[in-house]
């Protein structure tokens, strides 16, 4: 006689009378839900007739199934389980958090009550289950509850038809599944809109599209690959999948699936990746994985591939078809349009975020400006300029400390809330500072030990602080500092920083000038106000004169006898590039003209370091210096600005007198242009011109100021502009130093005397063309044979580069002592079987020599080593540090990195 497979207990639940084809159509079943949902491990929990769970499968027990099977038969609900590093607020009510892995718990249940719960685990390809996956078990799962309620048991016909039932209800089930992620497929392409039109971050938001694209099409993984438009590379840019070590890898431009997809501006399938020639195996054996098949479609806006998304290696399936192309095309137009959208709403921001930063540094340097003209006090001079720094950096305090007589640092102006006893301090960070005349910059003192060790907490409420020292010149011992602390972000960064050091330094110089000023009043005779007007003027010329491999600068200014107001100046924009150069002359003599100098000087320094037009430049300082010249002085200003990569020089004139260039051949053009005086015409009333002419290799630029020519002689007779320019051209092939000392000699030859009435000022500048320079490369053996194969190479490149003399052989000594520290120490317990290193030579129109050494041994930082005793060496008992003396004796520059595991010492030398 049959009886039910389920049996009805008086508890609330029922039981599964078990046999061997019972426990094979269970097994059958539970394998089948698995595969649903690509699960990797299932299980059923099944009542005893004593109500007590037992797992179906037993070697899969599991304590946190067993627990997620109890807890959902309690509550009679079925749940999908997320992990706690993927969960959300949408995906887990907060009643689901049994177990940290994903999971899904079904409930079977009768109307005789529950028959246990299918627990499902570890999703193969995906982090977690999704509703779709959820749906879809728990239909099967009431569909397979009402076979297993009208089946029976010890009847083989009736076995037969639960088998046959069961077999019908599989097929449905996939016809289901089927049914439901095309539903899915539809819904996935719908959402993937919405989050493209979406605010979120761009990488944020094709992850999220990368990941819908392999649940959709069931790959292993998808990448988006954008083309680098100045190489025509693909760059791996965004990846989801386990190949994340491939982000920032390049694929050469037209070179495989990727390549080709992006040239063609095709979509293409590949199905046997593995014997298809035009797969780029490097990726394969980077990742360390095995691309079986491929999707690859390009990303195209406005006819123009921006790049390339694809996916790898499909899942439970052996290859990509012609639906999978359709579904992953409409994927890469969203792509292809959120990425242009993103990336020009990004370009934007940025060049805002750029804009707001120069307005700020341009604000602050003008407002820095004023209060130098405006102040009355070195009090008030303090104080303006604080009150400007807290409000354009944000910062919660600020101060200037100044040493007083008994040697300690005193607090004379500050800005913020500060308690009653900080007038004086003597806390080790600003000792440190005033010890080593360096300014110090702090992020953040966690992430420096020594600093951290050294700091007061109780004087900083951010971890982040800036401290700069006040000096007259670079060699003078600091006198004073300036500190800020508290940034409303909690840090500073480096352009806060580099604002302050132009801050503090003309701050400095109003400083100064005030203290002249004091001096000037406490002393009755002329003489003395001459020697302080003389500092004044010393020190607004700069102190040296730059280094430039496509100039070859010189400058001499002499002061008269009754004083005057000349002054030139320079200022480099970045290593070896464009320079701005100028002349002037204020009107007066003695200390009124001096200071008014130093405000011109100022203001046309802070104008030219974010304004590139000369004719903008000037009306902008004729603007600040109307406004504040109540004296009626003015001054004129001849300014150039020189581009050595194009060859164009710029320049305009504040009624200057005529400036010359002598060409290489020796012809004289004469340079001029509209201006009137800065600070004579109010704003608005008067313009600049701004001219511009191609300039040729070697070709010499003069300025100078009218003391040059209008020198008078005992005859009154006055030297001219004819004079000095024959004496210019006889004489241009002369180094410019020399040709302006040679002028300098003649003119006060023909005065027959020093200057007495008006200033000699002159700049003269050798330009020369950014052309292309030689370039050699060499890499040895880290081993001794390789020094004197070095040497004869460099010697063969510096004698066909006309090189010779004590040029060369300081240039071969220094690469020898270079080579030899690397063979001797760089590899020093190192691992690397054949080490080598390589060297670089530069040579930039036979001007300029550059030489790198680059090696992959221990660090070996050149700053670090102390100065050797010559002597010592000398007397033949070397201790170290002598290679490094002579490299940084007979070469121009030094400088030494290490950057990505490589040394690299870069030295120039003028040759």
């Amino acid at each position: 006689m049959s009886q039910p497979l389920l049996q009805r207990t008086g508890s609330g639940y029922v039981t599964i009378s078990r046999n061997p084809e019972v426990d094979y159509i269970l097994e059958l079943a539970l394998d089948e839900a698995c595969r649903m949902v690509r699960a990797g491990e299932g299980n059923l929990y099944l009542y005893r007739q004593d109500g007590q769970l037992f797992p179906f499968r037993e070697d899969l027990l599991s304590t946190e199934s067993e627990e997620l099977a109890r807890h959902c038969l309690q509550k009679r609900s079925s749940v999908n389980i997320i992990p706690e590093q993927e969960a959300s607020a949408e995906d887990l009510k907060p009643d689901e958090t049994i177990g940290p892995d994903a999971a899904l718990c079904i409930v079977l249940s009768s109307q005789d009550g529950e028959i246990g719960a299918m627990v499902l685990r570890n999703p193969l390809y995906f982090p977690k289950f999704y509703d779709n996956d959820l749906n879809l078990v728990r239909n099967f799962a009431a569909t397979f509850a009402i076979l297993l309620k009208s089946s029976y048991v010890d009847s083989p016909n009736l076995r037969l038809n639960f088998k046959s039932s069961l077999l019908l209800l599989l097929e449905n089930a996939h016809l289901n599944q089927k049914v439901k992620e095309a539903g899915y497929q539809l819904k996935t392409v719908l959402e993937v809109s919405n989050v493209i039109n979406s605010s979120r971050e761009l990488n944020e938001m094709i992850q999220v599209v990368l990941l819908s694209a392999r649940r959709v099409i069931h790959a292993e993984s998808a990448s988006v690959f954008l083309n680098d438009e100045s190489t025509g590379e693909m760059v791996f840019d965004v990846i989801s999948g386990e190949q994340t070590q491939l982000r920032g890898m390049r694929i050469p431009q037209g070179q495989g699936i990727v390549g080709l997809c992006a040239r063609e501006q095709k979509s293409i399938i590949v199905n046997d990746a593995q014997n298809d020639p035009r797969l780029f195996k490097k990726v394969d054996e980077v990742a360390q994985n095995v691309t079986r098949n491929l999707m690859a479609c390009p990303l195209i806006v406005s006819d123009r591939v921006i790049g390339v998304i694809e996916v790898l290696n499909t899942i439970d399936r052996a290859d990509f078809t012609q639906q999978d192309l359709e579904i992953f095309e409409s994927f890469s137009d969203s792509v292809a349009i959120a990425l242009q959208r993103r990336m020009l709403l990004d370009d934007l921001q940025s060049t805002n975020e750029q804009l707001e930063k120069k307005l700020r540094e341009v604000t602050s340097l003008h407002s820095v400006a004023r209060i130098l003209v405006e102040a009355h006090s070195i009090q008030e001079l303090f104080s303006n300029v604080l009150h400007v720094i807290c409000e354009d950096l944000k910062a919660g305090r600020a101060s200037f400390l100044l040493t007083n007589s008994s040697g300690e640092l005193e607090v004379v102006a500050r800005q913020g809330e500060y308690s009653p006893d900080e007038s004086l301090y003597t806390f080790d960070l600003s000792a440190k500072v005033m010890e080593n005349g360096e300014p110090l910059f702090v992020e953040d003192f966690g992430e420096s030990p020594e600093l951290l060790a050294i700091e007061k907490p109780d004087l900083y409420r951010s971890r982040s602080c800036i401290i700069i020292p006040m000096k007259i010149t670079a060699q003078d011992r600091p006198f004073g500092l300036l500190c800020v602390t508290d940034p409303e972000s909690g840090s500073f960064h480096r352009e806060d920083f580099l604002l302050l050091t132009t801050i503090v330094s003309q701050t400095m110089r109003g400083y100064e000038n005030f203290k002249l000023n004091e001096e000037l009043l406490t002393k009755r005779a002329i003489e003395k106000e001459v020697e302080i007007t003389s500092k004044i003027q010393k020190n607004i010329l700069p102190s040296r004169i730059p280094f430039h491999q496509y100039m070859e600068l010189g400058a001499r200014s002499i002061m008269a006898r009754t004083t005057g107001g000349d002054f030139y100046d320079y200022h480099v924009h970045g290593d070896d590039g464009e320079v701005t150069m100028l002349v002037a002359d204020v009107s007066g003599k003695s200390l009124p003209a001096a200071l008014f100098m130093a405000v011109s000087s100022s203001i046309l320094r802070t104008i030219i370091r974010t304004e590139r037009n000369p004719a903008e430049i000037l009306r902008q300082a004729n603007d600040l210096l109307y406004e504040e010249s109540e004296s009626g002085m003015f001054v004129t200003v001849f300014l150039a600005r020189y581009n050595p990569g194009s060859g164009m020089l710029r320049y305009a004139s504040a009624g200057h007198n005529e400036m010359l260039l002598i060409r290489k051949a020796g012809d004289i053009e004469v340079l001029s242009s509209r201006g009137a005086p800065l600070g004579v015409v109010p704003a608005g009333s008067v313009k600049f011109e701004s001219r511009e002419l191609q300039v040729e290799n070697g070709d010499l630029l003069i300025l100078y100021t009218d003391g040059v020519v209008e020198a008078i002689n005992q005859q009154n007779e006055e030297y001219g502009l004819e004079n000095f320019k024959e004496l210019l051209s006889t004489n241009r092939s002369l180094p410019a130093t020399q040709l302006i000392d040679l002028v300098y000699s003649n003119v006060t030859q023909f005065a027959e005397s020093d200057l007495q009435y008006d200033d000699f000022t002159m700049l003269v500048t050798r330009l020369y063309r950014d052309l292309k320079a030689k370039h050699y490369e060499f890499r040895f053996p880290a081993r001794a044979s390789s020094v004197p194969l070095l040497r004869d190479e460099l010697t063969r490149i510096l004698l066909d580069n006309n090189v010779h003399g004590q040029a060369q052989e300081d240039i071969l000594l220094v690469s020898d002592e270079a080579a030899t520290n690397i063979i001797l120490h760089a590899f020093q317990e190192s691992k690397i079987l054949e080490p080598d290193f390589l060297c670089k030579i530069q040579i930039g129109e036979g001007r300029i020599l550059k030489m790198e050494f680059e090696d992959r041994g221990r660090p070996f930082d050149i700053d670090e080593v102390a100065q050797p005793d010559v002597n010592e060496n000398l007397a033949g008992r070397r201790k170290g540090g002598f290679g490094v003396f002579l490299i940084r004796s007979l070469m121009d520059r030094v400088h030494y990195r290490r950057e990505g595991g490589v040394n690299y010492l870069r030295m120039e030398k003028k040759v």
